[in-house]
């Protein structure tokens, strides 16, 4: 199958561009914890307390927020990780907790060998843009930096930025705009969420390709009346063939 006319390609990030394992999560969370030794002067605080509070906050947040796609706070559940083990949510404190998860979580993020080249070669026909759904902008923009792969992006945008996530349709907007507003039938957008990626890119009046590479549990929701992507990949080297 050939999709038609397609001027600039976005993708999203985690489960699309890089592989992101629950497991990762655990990593993280274990040098957030150990951060809070140093910057709140205390002993090592209890890891399975800082584990379930951030959990805990996450899914409230997740649950309030959905209805209206207003991002999740991070520093929030870091401040009730501080509480939850005695420290207080100083600026250094949170500062410090950012920090030591912006670098657990580009540490965690390993690029697969091809993807350089990938986009390399894409990057020659098409414009290219990231649409990330994450609560904390650095450590996206930090990944790509790493990696030299942020040359290959005309922009990132980070729902963090906006206060906003995927399928808000201000980030499709937004990303046109750094496209240099194509026509959205000409944009393909890549994602691995149905919901996010999806029937939000669809309903920014972009096309759609869904991979399911990454994802240990594909999503299976499709409703009556959703917007159906051009194509579902097993490989996101799939594109150069689909694009061609």
């Amino acid at each position: 199958m050939s999709i038609p006319v397609v001027e600039a390609v976005s993708f999203d990030f985690a489960d699309t561009l890089y592989p992101h394992r629950p497991d990762e999560l655990q990593r993280v969370l274990r040098q957030v914890a150990a951060a809070l030794t140093g910057s709140a002067a205390m002993d090592p605080p209890d890891f399975g307390i800082v584990h379930d509070t951030f959990l805990a906050v996450r899914n409230q947040q997740f649950a309030e927020n959905r209805a209206t796609l207003r991002e999740n706070d991070l520093d929030a559940r870091f401040s009730a990780c501080a509480r939850a083990v005695g420290a207080a949510p100083t600026t250094k404190v949170l500062g410090a907790m950012r920090e030591a998860y912006t670098s657990a979580f580009v540490a965690a993020m390993v690029p697969p060998d091809w993807l350089p080249g990938l986009l390399e070669s894409l990057s020659r026909q098409y414009r290219l843009c990231v649409i990330s759904n994450y609560p904390l902008s650095a450590p996206i923009h930090q990944t790509l930096d790493r990696d030299d792969l942020r040359r290959y992006f005309e922009t990132v945008i980070v729902s963090a930025d906006f206060g906003l996530i995927k399928p808000h349709p201000r980030l499709f907007a937004a990303a046109r705009e750094g496209l240099g507003n194509p026509d959205p039938a000409r944009v393909v957008h890549v994602g691995d969420d149905w919901d996010a990626d999806i029937q939000g890119a669809g309903q920014a009046g972009m096309k759609t390709v869904y991979t399911r590479q990454w994802r240990a549990v594909p999503d299976t929701h499709y409703g009556a009346g959703d917007h159906l992507p051009l194509a579902e990949i097993e490989d996101l080297r799939q594109l150069s063939e689909l694009l061609a």
